[in-house]
Parts: structure tokens; C-alpha cells; sequence
């Protein structure tokens, strides 16, 4: 491990991650031969490296006049900058974590994180050609234009080097905060975040399951508050 200053909270605070599930072997800002970019953490895991960068949203005040808070650029922004970091490393599975001081920027919120991945959230319908009206029970929610990790526009994925973002966060329950995280699998990406890292109590995945995207799995600190949290209601 690097002993480098940090100047982040969100790296101290990965850092205590990776410490509580055990990854302790890991870099920071890693010199790589022939390579001009430097992510945050390289860290070593079953003699496999992977590449992280972490970056994190400064509170902003609220817009005068404005009524709704636009939810995917911030998000958005973040991924391409940590493209430029990851771009030379397509042969390593690289993720993006994100952590916020902003409470208007929604990472632990599926809609939000999963449309700034694949587009914004919408409907599509079908149409009969014929008749020019639309086909009963077509309509369903789609993601459409802008999306990061797929293009709506070309039917093209873009992207692939990321294997996940990663929502950094504490999960409350009572008097006590526990940090873990939330895994957002990039459904096009060229190397698959492992099944075996990031699956701690106080963390959850999302990913395709069939053809749908949903969480398939949470760990059991999380489902524990889930369960006492429905009692409560």
C-alpha cells in the first residue's frame, strides 16, 4: 500500500472499505510503465489487479426557481472524466466510485445511477402501422437518449472498460452508520466485476437478471434493516 497523503474524504473513506473486507493490498496512484495516467487504487485480489477511481460531489445550493434538480449529468460528468483515467487499461477491470456530500445527487437510487448509465428514463410504445394507433399494452419504461455505457441513439454500447460503478455510502440503522457499498454492474462491460469482491453485510449489486436489471444481492446487515424497518411501518 502507498503511504501518500490523501486530500479526500472519499479516498480515506474507500480505503477504510477495502480494509473492512479484507483488501488490504492495494495502491495508491500507481506509476505504470509507458502509461500517463495515474487512478486513484489499484488493488490486488486473487492475483488479479483492478483498477479504481474515486470521485466525489461537492454540495451546490439549490438553484433559485428551480422546481427539479436535472439527476444524471453530475453523474454523467464524473464517468467521462474517469474514462481519460481508465482508457489505457482495457486489458483490467476498472470501476468508478462515487460518493457524495450532495444530497441532490442521487447515488444510491437505481433509477437515477442506472439511467446516467444506459439513458434517461422513458416510455416506449408500440404503434400499429395500420390503424396509427398504439398497440394496448405495449407501453413500458425504456431507457433512451444519452445514456453512457449504451447509446440509444446508435444501439451501440461505449464504455466497456468500466466493469461497475460503485455507489460509496453508509447505510443507518438506529444510532449506528455502516459503510458499504452498492455495485452497479455495466451490462456491456469487456471484463466482469467479480462476484466475490464487494459482497459484504452492508453491501448490494445490481445487475441483469433475464431481461431485466435488478439487485441480486444484499448482503445480510442490509436486508436485516430492511426486514426491521417494514415491522416499524
Amino acid at each position: 500500500m502507498s503511504q501518500c497523503c490523501k486530500f479526500r474524504f472519499s479516498d480515506l473513506l474507500f480505503e477504510q472499505y477495502l480494509f473492512s473486507q479484507g483488501l488490504d493490498t492495494f495502491e495508491y496512484e500507481k506509476n505504470w510503465e509507458g502509461i500517463p495516467t495515474h487512478p486513484d487504487y489499484t488493488v490486488s485480489h486473487n492475483n488479479e489487479l483492478y483498477i479504481f477511481d474515486v470521485k466525489e460531489f461537492e454540495a451546490q445550493p439549490f438553484p433559485s426557481g428551480t422546481f427539479a434538480v436535472e439527476p444524471y449529468g453530475r453523474i454523467r460528468e464524473k464517468i467521462n472524466a474517469a474514462y481519460t483515467q481508465f482508457k489505457y487499461f482495457k486489458d483490467k477491470p476498472c470501476c468508478l466510485v462515487l460518493y457524495t456530500h450532495d444530497p441532490f445527487v442521487r447515488l444510491r437510487e437505481p433509477a437515477v445511477v442506472l439511467a446516467a448509465m444506459y439513458g434517461d428514463l422513458g416510455f416506449t410504445t408500440l404503434y400499429n402501422t395500420q390503424t396509427g394507433s398504439a398497440v394496448p399494452g405495449s407501453t413500458k419504461r425504456a431507457f433512451l437518449k444519452d445514456g453512457k455505457m449504451f447509446r440509444y441513439e446508435s444501439r451501440r454500447a461505449q464504455n466497456q472498460t468500466f466493469s461497475a460503478l460503485i455507489t460509496l455510502r453508509y447505510v443507518y440503522g438506529g444510532q449506528q452508520k455502516h459503510l458499504g457499498v452498492i455495485v452497479w454492474e455495466n451490462d456491456f462491460a469487456r471484463i466482469e466485476f467479480p462476484h466475490d469482491m464487494f459482497c459484504g453485510p452492508y453491501d448490494e449489486r445490481w445487475g441483469q437478471n433475464g431481461d431485466v436489471i435488478t439487485r441480486i444481492f444484499a448482503g445480510e446487515g442490509v436486508l436485516t434493516l430492511e426486514e426491521f424497518s417494514k415491522s416499524e411501518s
